[in-house]
Formats: structure tokens, C-alpha cells, sequence
């Protein structure tokens, strides 16, 4: 409920409800149909703001009850589900997800356009073309570029989903060299205190004296730290040719 419908298909639905007519009724019968069955299924748990929010929708008088403590279960929820919708969906949020982490990794304001080449073909090609406005209200992309033989440019952020291979150019959204820079500095001081720790942890001193939670957390900091490391090298490599 959070996840799919709250997080993604609100956000999806916009489009349809600022289009109007058929695409905004279609939206709108979808996300009360959802919400309905789902305040149902809450309603055990969380009784009180379930049954107010309930109450409030536009539910024809066949749906309604004197109250949500005794309106109908859902059930036969599952003919509703379409295995290939769900495959594609998943693609497209992955494909999104991916977008917006690349431009968080290198701070790119919300508003700029960013690009995306996409090396692909047959129904995953397919399927991103068909949802192509869903790449650009959600990921913020302006050029999509997609093909079989697809080829990475200069300094491009990279990402591979389900086979595909995502490419977000980076020219002209950063200062390449001082991004380079940057990431150079916070991978120096950050591989020193790595050092720091694992020379901590191959002391049998230390071993030998500290108590085993102090040891559990110098551990938990080493994997922090190298699973950053590895991120930051990433970076330098996107930065690089």
C-alpha cells in the first residue's frame, strides 16, 4: 500500500489526472477502487482513521456501509493481477530509481533535464519507448536514446537492469574535474580511516581487551566504510573517460 500505491502510482496517475477526460475518470476509479479495499484491509489495525478516511469517498451506495467495521472483505483481489504488467512495471521503476540515484549521487537539481541512453532491444526497447513520458515526469529525462548497439559516452554514470545497460552522460550537468576532485578528496580521508579501523582489528591487543560489542561495532564501521569505498571508486570511474 505505501510502497506501490502511495510512492508509485500516485505519482504515475498525475499525468492521467491533469489530461482529463477518459484518462482522468480511469485514474480516478482506480486509485478510489485501491484505496477502498485497502482502508478494508487496515481497518483491523488502525480503526479509527481508516473509518473517517473511508467515509469520505466517493463510493457508489452499493459499496457503502454504516460503517467500515462491518462494510464487505475484499476478496477475489487476485483476478486482478497481470504477471507481465508487474514484470514491465518493475522494469520502468527500476529504470527510474536508477535515474534519480545518479542524480542524487551528483546532486542535479530536480529541474534539469538530464539524458539517458539505454542499450536494448526487443521488448524491453519496446517498453520503454511505450512509457516514455513516465521517463520524463519521474526521472526528469529530456533525450532518451535507445538501441541494440547503444555505446557508452564520455563521462557517463552507468547501471545495468535486467540486461539493459543505462548510460546518464554527465557532460554538462557537473563540473567534471572539480566533481573529480571532490570524490578524490572524500575517498583519500575515507580510505585513511578504513586503515584506522582495520589496523584496530588486526591488533590482538585490542582483540584481546575490548569488550566484544566495542569490537562488533569497529567490524560494522570496516563494512561501512569499504562498501562506500567501492561507491566512490565507482564514481571516479563514471568521471573518467
Amino acid at each position: 500500500f505505501w510502497s506501490e500505491f502511495c510512492d508509485w502510482y500516485l505519482e504515475l496517475a498525475k499525468g492521467r489526472l491533469a489530461e482529463g477526460g477518459d484518462a482522468r475518470l480511469g485514474a480516478q476509479r482506480n486509485l478510489v477502487f485501491v484505496l477502498d479495499r485497502a482502508l478494508r484491509l487496515l481497518h483491523p489495525m488502525m480503526p479509527f482513521i481508516t473509518e473517517d478516511i473511508w467515509r469520505r469517498l466517493p463510493l457508489p451506495e452499493a459499496d457503502r456501509a454504516e460503517s467500515l467495521m462491518i462494510a464487505e472483505w475484499p476478496t477475489g483481489l487476485t483476478a486482478f493481477r497481470d504477471e507481465g504488467a508487474e514484470t514491465s512495471m518493475q522494469i520502468l521503476q527500476e529504470v527510474i530509481t536508477s535515474v534519480r540515484s545518479v542524480r542524487a549521487r551528483f546532486d542535479v537539481p530536480r529541474k534539469t533535464a538530464v539524458g539517458l541512453v539505454v542499450k536494448a532491444g526487443g521488448s524491453d526497447a519496446m517498453l520503454l519507448e511505450a512509457e516514455r513520458s513516465y521517463l520524463e515526469e519521474l526521472a526528469g529525462v529530456e533525450e532518451l536514446t535507445i538501441a541494440p548497439d547503444a555505446e557508452k559516452p564520455a563521462h557517463a554514470a552507468v547501471d545495468v537492469i535486467k540486461g539493459m545497460e543505462l548510460y546518464v552522460p554527465l557532460e554538462g550537468l557537473v563540473d567534471i574535474d572539480a566533481e573529480r576532485a571532490r570524490v578524490d578528496k572524500e575517498l583519500a580521508k575515507l580510505e585513511a580511516d578504513l586503515a584506522r579501523v582495520a589496523g584496530k582489528l588486526s591488533n590482538e591487543g585490542f582483540l584481546a581487551k575490548a569488550a566484544p560489542e566495542v569490537i562488533e561495532k569497529e567490524r560494522a564501521k570496516q563494512a561501512v566504510l569499504s562498501e562506500t569505498a567501492v561507491k566512490l571508486r565507482g564514481q571516479l570511474e563514471e568521471l573518467g573517460e
